[in-house]
């Protein structure tokens, strides 16, 4: 070998310095020799370039799945038209066919494009569900986005009975109070006419307004002992809202199993028509209909509760039996009821605090002693604020009227006449529920 020759045993080639534009031609032949570069501004740039080359070898790696390359090549084979050399394509011509010609039914030979001039479409059914299967999944849905729309529309007119409801029972309320202030007025109007006119009592016993009166003497007043108040008509059991219970509620274990199951029974029935639950199955619905076809019924209902009692005993039947009376209570007061439909639905407890109580507080009223204005003797007050709307409007138009015939006075206009022809002419009449309770 003459020394003109190259020896590549050298490493001459390795300090051999590479042009710039041949580091881009070959990033992978340069990378071995990054090592050997001495500029750092190289190096970061042959680093680049390799990541940029691993990122596009991982990228030609990625295979597409074979579902995808199937659906592309189909669209592209159906969006291409038939090649006029084809066999098909020939084998219409010689039928009399024509590029953009339609095919199907034409009206007249002159008729070219009334017919159809696309292929049917073509519909590859993907998965392994049977045919027709899509059409009942979204029939199916179909009908439980309707099921679902109607609850939706019951429950906003539910709403909406609701809030109406809500509306008449406070404007109830506000005429109430207006009509009690009104009566309140003219039973003291009442009073003062009455006395000033010389009468020591009213006519009617609650048209005066009457006081408790505290100077009754200690010896004359009757005591108060526990015996009364165990002789009394509370049973010393009381809900869970204060309100006391009429009967002894003691365990229910105790009830015989034919009592349990009657009562199991009687308060399912009640949830089902009250308000559209099953007790058993313990799911509440929207409709009756709806309750109906998922529930399973009454008679597997009382088979699992007659199979519960004989499996586990009279304890398991009273858990179930607490578990319901705890459901009807907690839906009886959420709905605004304050005792029970039936006095054995809701669980009643012992108070024997509350029973002293109760009972000291009716004897006291029984034995207070109640004084009109001029200190006569007078009945226990009416509880106005007891009284339904229509009695209170029967009440303050018989005040009404006593003191328009009696002492021609009229509460609207707040004058008084002389007779009742010259109240009739001063007064202006149809007179405003606020026009009584304000004047």
């Amino acid at each position: 070998m003459s020394s003109d020759e190259d020896d590549f045993m050298s490493d001459k080639f390795l300090q051999t310095e590479v042009e710039p534009q041949c580091k881009a031609l070959l990033p992978k032949l340069y990378f071995p020799f990054l090592a050997l570069s001495k500029s750092h501004h190289e190096k970061r740039m042959m680093r680049i370039e390799k990541n940029r080359f691993d990122a596009e070898d991982e990228q030609r790696k990625v295979k597409k799945p074979k579902i995808e390359v199937e659906v592309e090549r189909r669209n592209e084979a159906l969006q291409k038209p038939i090649e006029e050399d084809s066999v098909g394509f020939k084998l219409m011509a010689k039928m009399g066919f024509k590029s953009g010609m339609s095919l199907g039914k034409k009206k007249d030979e002159n008729d070219l494009g009334s017919g159809i001039k696309e292929p049917v479409p073509l519909e590859v059914k993907i998965g392994r569900k049977g045919l027709g299967h899509e059409t009942a999944e979204v029939e199916k849905s179909r009908k439980r986005i309707d099921a679902i729309m109607e609850r939706m529309a019951a429950r906003s007119k539910m709403t909406d009975e609701l809030s109406d409801d809500f509306r008449e029972r406070r404007r109830i309320e506000s005429i109430c109070r207006l009509l009690m202030r009104a009566i309140i007025k003219a039973r003291k109007t009442c009073a003062q006419l009455d006395i000033a006119k010389g009468r020591d009592t009213p006519i009617v016993e609650w048209f005066w307004p009457s006081y408790k009166s505290g100077d009754d003497a200690p010896e004359d007043k009757p005591t108060f002992s526990k015996d009364q108040a165990i002789r009394s008509k509370y049973t010393g059991f009381f809900y869970a809202n204060g309100v006391p219970s009429p009967i002894h509620d003691g365990k229910s274990s105790e009830n015989t199993p034919g009592e349990l199951l009657t009562r199991i029974k009687s308060l399912v029935e009640y949830l089902k028509e009250e308000y559209v639950f099953c007790a058993i199955c313990q799911k509440g619905f929207m409709e009756v209909e709806e309750m109906n076809v998922v529930c399973p019924g009454r008679e597997e209902h009382e088979a699992t509760i007659t199979k519960t009692f004989r499996v586990c005993g009279i304890n398991a039947l009273a858990e179930v039996y607490d578990r319901i009376r705890a459901e009807c209570e907690k839906r009886d007061l959420r709905r605004g009821l304050d005792e029970p439909t039936v006095p054995w639905h809701w669980k009643a407890r012992f108070n024997a605090e509350a029973m002293l109580q109760l009972r000291r507080a009716e004897f006291e009223a029984e034995t207070e002693r109640f004084v009109y204005t001029n200190g006569k003797a007078a009945p226990p007050e009416i509880r106005f604020n007891e009284l339904p709307l229509s009695d209170l409007k029967e009440k303050l138009a018989e005040l009404l009227g006593y003191l328009r015939e009696e002492h021609f006075y009229c509460l609207g206009c707040g004058t008084q006449s002389d007779t009742f022809e010259e109240m009739e002419l001063a007064c202006a009449g149809d007179h405003e529920l606020d026009d009584y309770a304000d004047h």
